[in-house]
């Protein structure tokens, strides 16, 4: 069986919350995800 690993960087949007002067709690309410998923883009 063939797994294929996906690196993914969240970089820019960091960037943009910054730049916003938004908190990325913020960004989890208006975007509707949750926070376990947001834990692991931060990672």
């Amino acid at each position: 069986m063939w797994r294929l690993f996906m690196s993914v960087s969240y970089n820019r949007l960091w960037k943009q919350l910054i730049d916003k002067n938004m908190k990325r709690i913020e960004m989890q309410h208006l975007t509707g995800i949750s926070a376990n998923i947001l834990a692991r883009m931060g990672k």
